[in-house]
């Protein structure tokens, strides 16, 4: 018995504008009845006036297709996969795509399309449906497949390539089973093995690129066969493996001295379960009472100033190390007002008070502890008051030590902000402005850049023109720093920062710091930052005369010699 053709029919009508006939499908036989292991011709005639950029055969798989052959005018001819050595166009015209299906097996049974790329028509196909019969069809009796469902022979890992999620077999039927995917997440890929007693058997892989967030999606294999009476689903949940997404929680900003039972928690969420939690400071340090017990670090201690820092959770499965951190910042102790005494006996007892620490450190001679009433209804409490027990008023405030005036030779006393390096003087002028007042009146007076150097200028030569302004030896430190320091044109770089660490007390780690470049129209600078603040900003690099361009950024970052610590950079 041979292949068996029936007349030719064109596929749809596509209408163009005002229900004018623009485009007729090919010419195709559309139902094709072929004998197992025998040849079949599949007609494909294209009887269109437009340019034809492009014609192809596919297979229909349900609801998706497959690509067998297609006809390029300038790429030629390819056939795809399985029907490599199977298929060839009759000719190497694009007006006849009319192709030979060689050694047909019951797995070729199905809808095929012929399509027809054209310009500027647009697109124009048509169907053939194949049916294959065997050498004696009147005994040929349907077999019902063995269907199964597997994994992929590899683990699907966040942001590998494409891998086989699952494989769907139906195996040793007869006609082919048909197999089909459900979930929009991949694609399929199908082969069968045709075996001497004319049984089938159907491999579909299902392949995805895979990542976190398609853990937990499920896809379905769709099988269908005519010893079945209907169709068989199988479900697959996707297990996607990916590396910890780490966070740091549990610090609310209000952490202050005194402050008891706090902890910071380290969030994770990995495929597969975290295997360590690993808990540090970035300083180094790691005062007393901190405890790391797995994702939680215990503050067993009531708070101090040396909890202030930076806390790193490093998290670890077997696909890798992430980590987050958190800057913890400890406030200054909390004042509260003592409760009144329940049966007030004198003025004094009744009064609602609280103490109030001096500004500064230390308690001296001129800083001490005073008593204040605030101004507030509850702040003297009602008693029973006549001629023989006046009302009191409220004092301003008032020291617990003695009230006898100090000596006066002892000297001012040195504003909070002042430089400690800086010997104030005994003279009776008015004071001089420091550094810090100056900071704090550019602040209140919300003054411009220009107009804020600007005094900072006039007030800077007031202080040194002074008689008695005295400048202490740490002034001249940058007498030890000029070794680390150079200068190329117009540049003023360290080409030894570990160096300059090392003469300031400091253990460089290129992980604490970052690498801030600023730049005005004229000049650059490059101070690097330490994470949190906790050491001060050191300055690498400088030039008066120097725009932003990619060769002077160049020639910064080799004098400072970026690429030996890497630093990050800051972006203003």
């Amino acid at each position: 018995l041979g292949g068996m053709t029936l007349g030719g029919t064109r596929g749809p009508l596509w209408g163009g504008a005002g229900g004018r006939r623009a485009l007729a499908g090919p010419v195709v036989d559309p139902h094709v009845t072929a004998v197992w292991g025998n040849n079949v011709t599949l007609k494909c005639i294209i009887e269109i006036n437009g340019t034809i950029t492009q014609i192809s055969w596919e297979k229909i798989h349900g609801k998706s297709k497959q690509t067998i052959a297609v006809h390029h005018p300038e790429y030629g001819f390819s056939v795809q996969g399985e029907y490599q050595g199977r298929v060839s166009f009759k000719n190497y015209s694009l007006t006849d795509a009319t192709i030979t299906l060689n050694n047909i097996s019951f797995s070729d049974s199905g809808e095929y399309v012929c399509k027809a790329v054209t310009f500027p028509l647009g697109n124009a196909q048509s169907s053939t449906t194949v049916t294959v019969l065997g050498m004696f069809p009147k005994l040929t009796i349907p077999v019902e497949p063995i269907v199964s469902l597997t994994k992929g022979p590899n683990s699907l890992i966040d942001g590998e390539n494409q891998t086989i999620a699952a494989i769907c077999t139906a195996a040793t039927g007869k006609p082919a089973a048909d197999i089909d995917w459900e979930g929009g997440l991949g694609e399929m890929e199908s082969s069968s093995t045709l075996f001497p007693n004319e049984t089938v058997t159907v491999v579909s892989q299902y392949k995805l690129i895979p990542t976190k967030f398609a853990r937990g999606r499920r896809i379905t294999c769709v099988v269908r066969h005519p010893a079945l009476e209907k169709e068989l689903r199988y479900p697959y949940t996707l297990d996607v493996l990916y590396a910890p997404e780490v966070s740091v929680t549990g610090y609310d900003g209000n952490w202050f001295i005194g402050r008891e039972h706090v902890q910071l928690r380290c969030n994770a969420d990995a495929n597969p379960l975290p295997m360590e939690f690993t808990w540090t400071r970035l300083d180094g340090q790691w005062p007393e009472g901190l405890m790391s017990s797995n994702n939680t670090l215990h503050f067993n201690s009531p708070l101090t100033f040396n909890y202030t820092g930076t806390y790193v959770c490093k998290v670890t499965n077997s696909l890798g190390q992430r980590s987050d951190q958190k800057t913890i910042y400890i406030l200054g102790e909390l004042l509260f007002f003592p409760s009144l005494l329940t049966h007030p006996t004198n003025h004094t007892s009744n009064c609602y008070f609280c103490m109030v620490p001096p500004v500064g450190k230390g308690v001296s001679k001129k800083k001490k502890w005073t008593v204040h009433y605030p101004n507030i209804p509850s702040a003297i409490r009602p008693v029973p008051h006549g001629e023989g027990l006046p009302v009191p008023d409220a004092p301003e405030s008032f020291s617990l030590e003695s009230d006898k005036e100090e000596d006066e030779t002892s000297g001012p006393e040195p504003s909070m902000s002042q430089d400690p390096h800086f010997l104030p003087s005994s003279s009776s002028e008015p004071h001089l402005i420091t550094q810090g007042e100056l900071n704090d009146l550019v602040r209140d007076l919300e003054l411009p850049k220009s107009k804020a150097e600007l005094l900072g200028s006039r007030l800077q030569q007031w202080n040194l023109l002074a008689g008695d302004a005295r400048v202490s030896m740490f002034h001249d430190r940058q007498k030890d720093l000029v070794p680390f320091f150079f200068m190329e044109g117009d540049l003023v770089a360290c080409n030894n920062i570990d160096g300059v660490m090392a003469a300031l007390n400091i253990v460089h780690d290129p992980d604490e710091w970052r690498l801030l470049i600023d730049s005005s129209k004229t000049s650059l600078k490059a101070v690097l930052l330490h994470n949190g603040n906790v050491l001060p900003s050191i300055p690498v690099g400088h030039a008066v005369h120097m725009k932003e361009t990619y060769d002077n950024m160049k020639q910064l970052l080799k004098c400072i010699n970026y690429d030996q610590h890497q630093w990050c950079f800051v972006v203003l």
